[in-house]
């Protein structure tokens, strides 16, 4: 199983993947967010989603808030692996929000979406949707499962958690989403924490020893 960040529609930013790694039917690459292939539904974009049908592993993401989730929750939704996704073509899955995964016997928390800080740049149906941020649907299911579960190997987000985000840049400011992974944080212990968003590489632990991984467009196995 291997991992990176956004991917913003560059198919080239896959494919490279595969030619780098080497990946086959018995491999999944998980996309942190911000998938980006799915945004306007035209001609071109259809005719690229099939190209990612050719490759010969498994490709999984969970959302960002950089895409279309309109055009995201046309999907037919299914079971996989103990959780629900969004089937976007054979090899290509959208795994939902709220979600857990046993990949390779391995539990995987599953949270999309995060707070676009260039929204006021953007247009709501054109480039930008409200459904970046999580429903209260979204959020009961996140809170069931945190009441639920004691621990997972990987937590798989799109933003973090906003406890750590002074780690990352003294810059970044909390936000609905940032709470909302703060939920997770405090009430489920983790191996690994893994989101994109950020547009960074960095790996560090907080004071308890928790480690997370901010990944952009470096492609790696996940750490064990």
């Amino acid at each position: 199983i291997c991992i990176r960040g956004d991917t913003h529609g560059d198919i080239n930013a896959v494919k490279g993947v595969a030619n780098q790694l080497e990946l086959t039917e018995n491999d999944t690459l998980i996309i942190a967010g911000d998938f980006g292939f799915i945004f306007n539904a035209s001609f071109d974009e259809e005719l690229i989603l099939n190209e990612l049908a050719t490759l010969p592993f498994t490709l999984c993401f969970i959302d960002g808030n950089h895409e279309n989730h309109f055009l995201l929750n046309q999907f037919p939704v299914e079971d996989w692996c103990g959780g629900k996704i969004h089937k976007i073509r054979q090899n290509v899955f959208h795994l939902m929000r709220a979600q857990l995964f046993t990949i390779e016997g391995k539990t995987f928390l599953t949270m999309g979406g995060a707070c676009s800080i260039d929204r006021v740049y953007r247009t709501q149906g054109i480039d930008w949707w409200a459904g970046e941020v999580a429903t209260d649907k979204e959020r009961k299911e996140l809170f069931d499962i945190v009441e639920a579960t004691d621990k997972v190997d990987y937590v798989l987000t799109h933003c973090a958690p906003t406890t750590v985000l002074h780690r990352l840049s003294a810059s970044y400011r909390r936000d609905e989403m940032t709470d909302l992974m703060d939920s997770i944080y405090y009430n489920i212990d983790f191996k690994h924490w893994y989101f994109g968003h950020y547009h960074m590489h960095m790996d560090f632990e907080d004071r308890f020893g928790n480690k997370f991984h901010a990944r952009y467009n470096v492609v790696e196995e996940l750490k064990k």
